[in-house]
């Protein structure tokens, strides 16, 4: 298998799992993600050897929400404000932006993934350091996604980073499909 077939596999398994946005497809998730944007070098990276685009992505924007209490996000579909920012960034921004507060922490997306992946079980479950369990705490709060999905606070900003990272790579997906011969 290809670097790009891997790639195309990992992505269309990202939009199956961002679509069903239950709790085990969220931790699923978050190791697809480990491997497609952190892990070195990350399987995007080696995907786009050949059409060599500059990725973009939306940043996150987490102001000081302590005036909040226990915690924030950046963003709530049922706001009806644009998610989560126009600024636009390259992969190590987008990773390194922070996309939830709480207690007194921000959490940056690269964190989040990894707590996702190496404690909730995505790919290793593990005992969370102290700052991680703070998050424990706050993901006994609730959020509505629709009718039918209420997610944890760290799983909807899971869900975030997820909807983040496929947008943000659909011009690569497309290249590959179309120097396959796909569409």
């Amino acid at each position: 298998m290809t670097d790009q077939e891997l790639y195309l596999g990992t992505i269309e398994d990202l939009e199956a799992r961002l679509a069903k946005s239950t709790e085990y497809d969220i931790i699923r998730a978050a190791a697809l993600l480990r491997h497609l944007l952190i892990d070195g070098p990350p399987l995007v990276h080696l995907a786009n050897r050949g059409p060599r685009l500059r990725l973009v992505f939306r940043e996150f924007q987490v102001p000081d929400l302590s005036h909040l209490g226990h915690w924030g996000i950046p963003w709530n579909s049922g706001d009806n404000v644009d998610f989560p920012s126009n600024n636009l960034v390259d992969l190590d921004r987008l990773l390194a932006s922070k996309c939830l507060f709480v207690k007194g922490h921000h959490f940056s997306v690269i964190e989040l993934i990894k707590l996702w992946a190496y404690v909730r079980g995505g790919v290793h479950s593990g005992k969370p350091d102290e700052r991680e369990q703070a998050i424990q705490i706050a993901d006994e709060t609730t959020l509505s996604v629709d009718a039918d999905t209420v997610l944890s606070v760290s799983a909807y900003s899971m869900r975030q980073i997820i909807a983040v990272a496929i947008e943000g790579l659909r011009p690569l997906t497309a290249a590959i499909k179309t120097a396959a011969g796909g569409n």
